[in-house]
Parts: C-alpha cells; structure tokens; sequence
C-alpha cells in the first residue's frame, strides 16, 4: 500500500467555495468564529467554557443508548469523560444511510476520530471525545434507503413516513441478505455476514440497527454513537425550540447572511423558512406554519394555538424536530462540543449560521472539512502502466486523458500545432500585402484564414478519431477504468459503499483508514496499491 496526495485544488469535483475554505480559508473571514488550525482551536478551548452544557444530562442518555449494546473500553472511558469540565467533544453527522451509504459516511468518523486523538496531543490538559450523530430524524427515505455495491444497487423497499431512525426493520433483512449473496467467497465475506447479522439480530428500530453497526465497525476507536431524536435531550433545547416558534427569528438572520454571500458570487444553500421546525411523531415529520388562530402542521389537519402549541412543547418536546437551518445549534447546544468536521457542502451551510448562533447564544464550533481520498488498486495501477498512464492522469477529464493516450500510443505527433502556425504566419504575409494593395480586403483575408486554421482543426480530429478506432479496445479499458474510480463523473467517495473494500481487507480497510486521515492537512489522499 502507498499513501499518495494532490493538491485539492486540483480536484475537478470540489466546488471552488470548498477549495477555498480547505486552502484560503481567510477569504471567508466573517462567516466563521475560529480558524480551522490550531491557534483556532487554542482560542475555541478558551471560550468554550463559557457556554455551558447538561453534562449529567448527556452523560445519562449516552450511557442510556449503550444500556443494550456493551460498549468497549475506549468508548467506557470516553463516556466517562464527558462529566469532566476540561472534556469536549468533536463532531461529525450523517444521515442513516443504508449499511453506511457512501463511503464519506466512514471517512467522516475516521476524521473526527483521529482529530479528537490529535487534540489531545495538542492540549494535554484537556480530554476530546469523538461523537458521530446519526441523522435518525432525516424523514427523506429515498435519500437513505440505496447503497452502490459491485456496480449494483441495492434498494430497501418500504413505504416511507416519518423520521427514518423510528422505522421498524420491515423489509430490511430482505435487502440485507441480497447484499451478503454478492460476498461469495471473498476472504472477510464470513466475517462482515456476522457483523451485519448481529446488526438485524434485536433490532427493534431501524436507528437500533445503524447504532449496532456503526459501533461493531469503530467501537475499538472509542468513538461514541449519539442518537439526538431524545425527549431529554430535547428538553435541554425547549428554550431555542421556544424562541423559533415565537419570534421566528432565525429565516431574517440567514437571509441577510445569504445575501452577503451572493454578493460574492455563491448560490443559497438551505432556505429557511419562517419556523425551521418540525412537528414529529411516528410516521409523521412535517413544517409548522403560522396561521391567523396560531399554527398548523402542513399537510395534516393538526392545528394548535400559541398556548396549545408551546403547553406541547413543554410537556412533550420529542415531538418537535429541528431542520437542517435549526439542527446545528441543537447539536452544539447539548454537547459540549469544540469541532464540527463536515463535507464541503455541510460547511457551506455552516458558514450561513454565524450570526443565527450569535443571536441565540450559543457556541459557534471550529469548522473542519473532512478527509477525502479514493482508493486505486494493484490491478488498476497495473492497468494504467499498461497504457503508459499515472494515477494522477485519471483527475483529468475524460476527453483529455484519452487524447493523452492516443498522443503516446501514435507513433507520430499527431498535432497539427505547427502546422496551424505556419498558417497564421503565411496570412499574416498576405494581409499585409493585401492591406498594402486595398485596405478593405484586410478583412476578407482574416476570413480565409480562418476557414484555414478551421480545416486544419478539422483534420487533426479525423485523425484523432482513426486512431481511436484503432485503440478502441484499450480506450474503452481506460474509460472503464475511470468509471470504476469516478462513477457517475463523480469521486468514489461519494458512490461506492465500504463493503466492496472490508471483503478484501477487512479489518485492515479501517486500519488504513485510521493511518491516512488527517483532516488537519489539505491535500487529496490517494490510497494505491492495496
């Protein structure tokens, strides 16, 4: 194996908002609290204290969620650590994808692990514990229910409603038992089947299953599984949740902070609504709305009055749910927390929150990007050598490394380069020639010129496309080939789930995984030869 790494401004598939906050993250001075290093997060350490958290109340639930599934020692002792006021937490999040999703769900929690592990380095007065939220309250089923396998999709059937984390595990064994019949005899396929069996086995819940799976796959690391859809937890938040519903203050602040971003040329990412809540039961998660008597529940007929509806959240805040605008300071409002570590997309609507989070009081954490990389096997290497390619040339667009290849594979320089030169140099004579007899014919001779340049263009394609035809078999390999490391033009990271990587390495994928992740450093990790 070799740990290789590209400048992630090189990566065609990053928005140039996400490039410049991994690499200039100055240019974004006003829309975040601290700088993503380490004299930033010396400055969070600081003020971190003075917002203060529940900890008897988090250390109650976290100890509470793993009442039915024996955590190990590294998560006993950072379950302990959380009573301790010299204890933070650092955070990732994601939806509870279908066994994990895309890959990035797992390079998340590396990078929060292994963060957590070099902020104790740094700051050995202090403890950091990584937390991993499971999205358990996303209601959207058909942005979970899927996983990308082997070039298949495997799909769970089911009606969708409600939060996702409530659902029962109907259906779910079905397309569990479809993904095992595609392990075969592949070395780690007996031990990924038990992982996945012990999953289902008691699961009540669809978040019960996520929960036992995620922490069979990193409970050694000591990271802790948060499931937030909590009446006590929620209970802790009835303040904020309060304020939105009355005030309705947060859609005019991040507003006015969308516009300043628009200014700089970047489009919206969330938009708020008048009140970023949800009302929650099982099998229901819709908007609250204000009407002329009080409020309504979109898309039922559940209508309440302020009095009604604040008397609810009071007594039952379980039933109420933060969307994507009010989530983020629900999770920095109960934990104590130093460091979100996000995806470029999730930061970018971070860094909409600011003054949303100044207006309410609470803490404003370091922003971290997560660790990305793609995986290229022996074969793959092998492969491209074969075509007299470098991994590095599979960044380049498809078009590109084709003509690339053809370019080495002809053996003549098959650019008309010179030769277009040459035009432009015997019409650049002509015109003046021309302009010397009749001024007026200086632009009829730059019109055959260029009916020229374009003939010559026109020939270098023909070319190109004859000698395609005659590598079409190793084209076609290398298309595939980048296929398999870009689906869909887009990164593996985002497409392709763990497991076609656990069957081969086992408990070694995640080893690797623990080594290379450094969300602390900027560069694309490229993982060869494994």
């Amino acid at each position: 194996m070799e740990v290789n790494k590209i400048n992630f401004d090189d990566v065609k598939a990053f928005s140039r908002r996400d490039k410049i906050y991994r690499n200039h993250p100055e240019e974004f001075r006003d829309f975040f609290q601290y700088m993503p290093d380490w004299e930033g997060f010396k400055q969070a350490i600081a003020d971190r204290g003075n917002y203060k958290v529940d900890r008897n109340l988090l250390f109650n639930v976290v100890s509470d969620h793993y009442q039915n599934w024996p955590a190990s020692a590294e998560q006993n002792n950072n379950i302990s650590k959380l009573l301790n006021e010299d204890c933070f937490t650092v955070v990732t999040a994601h939806q509870p994808s279908l066994l994990t999703g895309p890959l990035y769900y797992i390079y998340k929690i590396f990078s929060a692990i292994n963060l957590a592990e070099a902020l104790s380095v740094r700051f050995p007065n202090n403890h950091f514990v990584p937390v991993f939220i499971t999205g358990s309250e996303d209601h959207d089923f058909q942005e979970v229910n899927h996983l990308h396998l082997f070039g298949r999709t495997f799909e769970w059937k089911k009606e969708a409603g409600g939060p996702v984390g409530r659902y029962d595990v109907d259906g779910l064994s079905t397309v569990v038992e479809e993904v095992k019949a595609v392990f075969g005899s592949s070395p780690y396929a007996e031990e990924l089947t038990e992982i996945l069996s012990n999953a289902l086995e008691g699961a009540q819940k669809y978040n019960d299953f996520v929960f036992k799976l995620v922490n069979q796959l990193f409970s050694r690391y000591g990271v802790l599984v948060l499931n937030m859809d909590d009446a006590r937890l929620k209970h802790g938040f009835k303040h904020i949740m309060r304020q939105e519903l009355t005030e309705h203050p947060s859609g005019e602040i991040i507003k006015r902070c969308q516009e300043k971003w628009e200014k700089l040329g970047y489009s919206n990412q969330a938009h708020a609504r008048e009140i970023n809540l949800f009302y929650m039961q099982d099998g229901l998660r819709e908007r609250i709305l204000t009407t002329e008597n009080g409020y309504a529940v979109n898309n039922t007929n559940l209508t309440f009055t302020q009095d009604e509806l604040l008397t609810l959240l009071d007594e039952h805040p379980e039933n109420f749910s933060p969307n994507v605008v009010i989530r983020p300071m629900y999770e920095e409002a109960i934990l104590p927390n130093l460091a979100y570590i996000g995806g470029g997309g999730e930061l970018a609507y971070w860094l909409e929150r600011k003054d949303q989070f100044d207006h309410f009081g609470v803490f404003f954490p370091v922003l971290i990007r997560r660790d990305s990389l793609v995986w290229v096997s022996t074969a793959q290497i092998n492969a491209m050598e074969k075509h007299n390619l470098h991994w590095k040339d599979l960044f380049m667009e498809e078009d590109s490394l084709v003509d690339k290849y053809i370019r080495q594979a002809a053996s003549f320089d098959i650019g008309l380069e010179e030769e277009a030169a040459a035009i432009e140099a015997i019409f650049k004579s002509v015109k003046s020639k021309a302009y010397g007899a009749d001024k007026s014919l200086e632009s009829f001779v730059e019109a055959e010129k260029v009916k020229m340049i374009k003939v010559v263009e026109h020939i270098e394609q023909r070319i190109k496309r004859a000698l395609k035809k005659n590598e079409e078999t190793s084209v076609n390999q290398i298309k595939n080939l980048k296929a398999k490391l870009f689906p869909n033009h887009g990164l593996q990271e985002r497409h392709d789930n763990f497991i076609q990587f656990y069957l081969s390495l086992g408990p070694t994928f995640m080893d690797i995984l623990k080594e290379v992740c450094d969300p602390m450093q900027s560069d694309f990790i490229v993982i060869t030869n494994y």
